[in-house]
């Protein structure tokens, strides 16, 4: 499921200054890396405050709570200067490029993941603040949309019926809460939210009590596993009791957390089972969301780097030089005589690239860039069973070559995780070519098919494997140069 709570078109015209005032903010860290002074952390602390107003002013749900979080963080540095420490500015340094990391891969993608893929970073800054009360539902914005078809009308609940629904409920709560909860403890809450859920007559609040009977049946599910119910979703029941005294005192009205908080109690229990929904509440509640998928299995890893910039530039620049010898190296006729000429130098680039290359895997492996390494090794796999065949590149592998480049270049520019799908399906057709199992037309069609698989080409799917952006910056590198030669030609 995406993150649609975002208007992406303010997007457009604020993130240049959201980019500035946080490149201004690790500007403003290197030199309280250098003395440890209040005065760094004082303006870090006001470039991210104006950060944060620009995210308030994009209602970007998800990312305004991590930039107080960001501020709060460096207010506490500011109080306490005995805890600021090497270690906790690098956690705020990386806690910012994952922001940065995050806003960019928002702008070029239809299609973009939960600001909670931030969790280990949302879940550095409260540590050292110490904070008590957080949670990854906070990062975690599903769209509340969907409807559940009323069924057939039953009698309401009285007054005196939503009481004793809530003594039900409050009997069964008591053992949760004193941890001795059985499996019919969450049973009968499952029974009791169905039961509400039943006598609603508004879709919205039907389908919310049964977003809440689905968490209950996650419990009935896991009753036998202690390690499920943690402090979360004891506070979560707790506070669903109170919203039952609510509906008992007449007030209709939905809390907006804790639906959001069912959801993802139930996308995280589905995550962590890793099989399809056992029951048809969860296969409902599931479905109308599009839960699956939309809570990684592990919130704590890190999906944005932050990269050494010596040698990410060196990186980048091996990339470059990559691209120019491959286009050196693919075999052209003179057009007059059909003759090849220059294939001496031909085969001189082609023997640079695959050096090169080598050098690249070095550099990527250095980067601890682990999937765009093993992609780089796969091609030099590749070109060096091209090199048996041919001294000079074809055109054929020089268009795999070069949008492998991309694929490579495209994971190295943002450091995230948007595209590894790809690129693992990638590195193992080019193993699969260079060993022989495929030919180089059933490569380019797997290639195609796994795009498709993936969802990562056409409209949105273009924009989510990020080569728009790469093939357009290649694209308007060629337009500058056509036009600065005709700008001389004609002078």
């Amino acid at each position: 499921m995406n993150y649609t709570a975002l208007d992406t078109s303010a997007l457009s015209w604020l993130l240049p200054e959201l980019k500035a005032g946080l490149s201004k903010v690790r500007a403003d860290l290197l030199l309280a890396h250098n003395d440890a002074t209040a005065q760094s952390l004082h303006a870090a602390k006001a470039a991210v405050h104006e950060a944060a107003g620009a995210l308030q002013i994009m209602d970007a749900k998800g990312l305004i709570q991590y930039a107080q979080a960001l501020e709060g963080a460096f207010g506490f540095l500011i109080d306490h200067p005995d805890e600021v420490s090497l270690d906790a500015l690098d956690m705020l340094d990386e806690a910012c490029n994952a922001l940065i990391a995050y806003l960019e891969e928002i702008q070029i993608s239809s299609a973009f993941a939960q600001p909670l893929v931030l969790y280990a970073y949302y879940d550095d800054l409260h540590s050292l603040q110490g904070t008590q009360r957080y949670h990854a539902a906070d990062l975690y914005f599903p769209p509340l949309s969907a409807r559940f078809k009323l069924p057939a009308a039953e009698s309401a609940l009285s007054a005196d019926d939503l009481k004793r629904a809530r003594r039900h409920f409050e009997h069964h709560l008591l053992p949760i809460l004193k941890d001795r909860a059985a499996t019919q403890d969450y049973q009968g809450l499952k029974e009791t939210l169905a039961n509400i859920a039943a006598a609603q007559t508004n879709a919205q609040t039907y389908t919310f009590w049964m977003c809440c009977e689905a968490v209950l049946e996650t419990l009935v599910l896991q009753s036998t596993q202690a390690e499920w119910l943690d402090l979360d979703i004891k506070r979560w029941i707790a506070r669903v009791n109170l919203q039952l005294r609510r509906l008992a005192e007449g007030s209709p009205h939905i809390a907006e957390r804790l639906y959001r908080e069912a959801l993802y109690f139930v996308a995280h229990y589905l995550a962590q089972a890793g099989t399809a929904p056992q029951s048809q509440s969860l296969q409902r509640v599931s479905e109308a969301f599009g839960l699956v998928g939309s809570v990684p299995p592990v919130l704590t890893g890190r999906t944005y780097r932050r990269l050494d910039e010596a040698k990410l530039s060196q990186v980048k620049h091996t990339l470059k030089s990559l691209k120019v010898l491959l286009d050196e190296a693919v075999h052209h006729q003179d057009a007059s005589d059909g003759v090849s000429r220059s294939s001496v130098l031909f085969e001189q680039r082609f023997t640079q690239a695959r050096k090169e290359l080598q050098n690249l895997v070095l550099h990527l492996k250095d980067l601890v860039l682990k999937e765009a390494g093993l992609l780089a090794d796969a091609l030099v796999q590749v070109l060096v069973k091209e090199a048996e065949k041919s001294p000079v590149l074809s055109s054929q592998m020089s268009i795999q070559s070069a949008s492998t480049l991309l694929m490579i270049e495209h994971s190295v520019s943002r450091s995230g995780a948007a595209s590894l799908a790809a690129i693992r399906h990638r590195t193992q057709h080019l193993h699969a070519y260079a060993q022989g199992l495929i030919g180089l037309g059933e490569l380019n069609q797997n290639d195609q098919r796994d795009a498709n698989i993936d969802g990562l080409i056409g409209g949105q799917g273009m924009d989510e494997f990020g080569l728009n952006e790469a093939l357009t910056r290649e694209i308007s590198g060629l337009m500058a140069g056509i036009e600065k030669n005709l700008d001389n030609y004609f002078r």
